[in-house]
């Protein structure tokens, strides 16, 4: 036997509390729809972005997008070994304009005698306050005076070069530690005279040049914008204490 269905009646004063408890109920699901959208789009903001890059020569390569600051460890750590190379590994030449043939190396003045051009460009990644000073101790204390009649030439040896220690993250401040020597060898000398040079370095994050090098730059002058566009500066050398 079946049951006469009976419909619901509502009264007038139950349109309101249903009606009120709809918009509450819709409400709380538009609220929870935007704060998943919100997540979405803070962890997309937070992914690492990927950027073409176009180069004036026509050549193109992906970029990830990184903090202002950031700079890889081995970046920093090639700049130093390089720097150092230039500065304190001396043939006593330099290439002629034409880059065919060797040329000899006149030297640049500076107030306490003569430096290697070489290394006179490699300085310009100090700062300018530290930079001329750098410069008087190298020539004083460390270029020999046969280097530029040709008959005393250096090879650096480098025996320790440390993985970079980030220093200040916010900053983007590096140290690097470096244990070498400056070898010395004279034409009627091959053996020479060795000198340690035991040093670390502090490097700075900088912004890296904002212009295209020109077209009929120097060999030497290529040779800093490449530095330069590492993005670091070497802000402060300073003797490095090696236990016995």
């Amino acid at each position: 036997m079946k049951l006469p269905l009976k419909g619901i009646k509502l009264d007038g004063s139950d349109i309101l509390p249903i009606a009120v408890a709809v918009m509450t109920v819709t409400q709380l699901l538009q609220f929870c729809a935007v704060v998943g959208l919100s997540g979405s789009y803070k962890r997309l903001a937070e992914e690492p972005g990927i950027t073409l890059v176009q180069q004036t020569d026509g050549g193109a390569f992906i970029a990830r997008s990184e903090a202002r600051n950031h700079r890889e460890p081995e970046v920093v750590r090639e700049l130093v070994k390089t720097w150092v190379t230039f500065t304190f590994n001396w043939k006593g030449t330099l290439p002629s304009p034409d880059g065919k043939t060797q040329v000899r190396d006149p030297g640049i003045p500076v107030a306490d005698g003569r430096v290697p051009t070489v290394a006179w460009q490699a300085s310009f990644l100090l700062p300018d306050a530290t930079r001329e000073p750098f410069l008087n101790r190298l020539a004083k204390d460390w270029v020999p005076t046969g280097l530029f009649s040709g008959s005393t030439n250096t090879v650096l040896t480098i025996e320790e070069l440390s993985e970079p220690e980030l220093v200040d993250q916010e900053a983007g401040l590096w140290r690097v530690n470096l244990v070498s020597s400056v070898n010395y060898l004279e034409r009627d000398n091959p053996v020479g005279e060795s000198r340690a040079y035991n040093v670390y370095f502090l490097l700075r994050a900088v912004d890296p040049p904002a212009h295209p090098l020109n077209a009929d730059a120097s060999t030497y002058q290529k040779i800093v914008y490449q530095l330069r566009q590492r993005g670091l500066q070497i802000t402060d050398i300073r003797p490095l204490e090696i236990s016995p």
